[in-house]
């Protein structure tokens, strides 16, 4: 009844507005955003011993605005927001254990007031406005004080051993209520896009999330310490929408098409080209024991730049460098029964892919439209030395208050078994070119590699059964990505 009360209120506010402006026939624009987040605590901490940094994180969401006038627009839309919990030592590089705690969807009602700049197709847009989060994790089945993630664990800095608990709680509430105000600057094209880069701060109303911290240095005393959330975190956003509106308001005509397809063939024909792109991670991983294993699914993101050089017609040459998150997980299995999973995943331990390839376009109709293939190898690298670089030494609990209690000891241990590996890749795609400096790309690429690069040896040892095994990893995979590509010609 919450969730209802609060969205049917936002959208008769939203109605009269989007009805009077259609009547002006103003813009309307969808659009897609994504970016990096970083979720804001407030910690109380007496022994001083934790740090309270920012946890990194991302989102992806959708955009629909309307214009009031040449200066006011409203917007709303849907976020997936995760939210993350950690702790971070002061004598340590990195969190000594982060996770994913809430997961959400965010529906903003926000007000922004388009500056215009000398050149109209720049502007400046500041923001404001609610915005309603709906937490995915509230349940019925606990009470809000009964901790949704617990764990124990323990990391080490070279002089000292920080041995720690932790419980999270994150059942408060269904509805995570914000205020968010943000700037972003916005460049339009003639064609009806707008691309967009800004940055949003948001501050909750209430608490909706609470971690509880036991922690040791060395033999020392017990100390206690505490995370709390009301949802505030920080956004630097990239977004891209396109008018809709012009589909029924505005009509090139046949001369301004045909310099457009003649600009878009001429660049096509140009030397050199950059781009930039963000896809999902499909990672595939082998093992020696078939009860411990690595699901093959969507494992991690990865992001690139990347260039081209036309060797001649319809033929490139092309390069770049690739970041990729790197995920440690593992599964454990008893005669096809479920037993137990998890995995950590460390700021700092990701891998580095340099792709060389060669890419071939062809470009069916007046050329807006073009499909690709590539074939080449890529060196997938890191910046661990070779041999241990992750240790989790946890146990874990569940306890559902009914059941004794089953404790569980985990030892997981992460290796580098080399500095580097080859890949082989290939993969197809199609291009848009929107207008002719800002072509958008979507691929699909597969990576096949031939030497282990990672592995993971897994212990776990229950009244109920001991499990041990290597999950290894040596870059095979797939990833989908989309981006965009920027001629360099004339």
């Amino acid at each position: 009844m919450e969730t209802k009360k609060s969205l049917f209120f936002f959208i008769f506010l939203f109605l009269p507005f989007f009805s009077s402006s259609a009547q002006q026939a103003l813009r309307l624009r969808l659009g897609i955003d994504f970016g990096y987040k970083g979720d804001l605590y407030k910690l109380s901490d007496p022994a001083g011993a934790l740090k309270n940094d920012a946890l990194p994180g991302g989102y992806f969401g959708i955009t629909l605005s309307q214009d009031l006038n040449d200066h006011f627009l409203l917007e709303t839309g849907a976020r997936h927001v995760q939210y993350w919990q950690g702790i971070h030592f002061k004598g340590l590089p990195s969190f000594g254990s982060a996770s994913n705690a809430l997961n959400s969807w965010q529906v903003p009602f926000l007000v922004k007031y388009r500056l215009h700049t000398r050149n109209d197709r720049f502007s400046l847009t500041p923001s404001a406005g609610y915005v309603m989060g709906i937490n995915l994790e509230k349940t019925k089945a606990y009470p809000p004080d009964w901790p949704q993630s617990e764990g124990y664990g323990s990391v080490h800095d070279g002089e000292n051993t920080y041995s720690f608990s932790y419980q999270g709680y994150y059942n408060y509430h269904r509805i995570i209520s914000l205020f968010e105000a943000g700037l972003s600057l916005d460049y339009r094209t003639r064609w009806g896009l707008q691309l967009s880069l800004g940055g949003a701060w948001q501050g909750g109303f209430y608490g909706v999330m609470k971690q509880e911290v036991s922690y040791t240095v060395n033999d020392g005393p017990e100390h206690e310490a505490a995370y709390t959330s009301n949802g505030n975190n920080f956004r630097i956003t990239l977004g891209v929408s396109y008018a809709l509106s012009r589909l029924w308001q505005e009509h090139p005509d046949e001369e301004t098409r045909t310099k457009t397809h003649e600009k878009v063939k001429q660049l096509s024909a140009s030397r050199f080209y950059v781009g930039t792109e963000i896809g999902g991670l499909w990672n595939f991983f082998s093992h020696d024991n078939p009860e411990v294993y690595a699901e093959e699914g969507w494992n991690d993101i990865a992001l690139g730049l990347y260039g081209g050089y036309r060797l001649f017609s319809g033929f490139w040459l092309e390069t770049g460098i690739y970041t990729q998150r790197f995920t440690n997980d593992y599964l454990i299995e008893d005669n096809g029964s479920f037993v137990d999973g998890g995995g950590f995943r460390y700021s700092g331990t990701g891998f580095m892919r340099i792709p060389l390839q060669i890419k071939y376009r062809f470009s069916p109709g007046k050329g807006r439209f073009a499909l690709a293939a590539s074939l080449g190898g890529s060196v997938l690298t890191h910046t661990q030395g070779t041999g241990v670089y992750a240790e989790d030494d946890s146990w874990g609990i569940s306890d559902d208050g009914i059941h004794p209690a089953d404790t569980s000891r985990y030892y997981l241990t992460a290796y580098r078994l080399k500095k580097a590996t080859f890949l082989m890749n290939a993969g197809i795609g199609a291009e848009y070119s929107l207008f002719p400096r800002l072509i958008l790309t979507l691929y699909g690429n597969y990576f096949q590699g031939f030497s282990d690069i990672n592995r993971l040896h897994v212990i776990r040892e229950n009244d109920g059964g001991n499990y041990e095994g290597n999950i290894y990893y040596n870059g095979s995979g797939f990833m989908l990505s989309a981006g965009i590509r920027i001629p360099l010609g004339k």
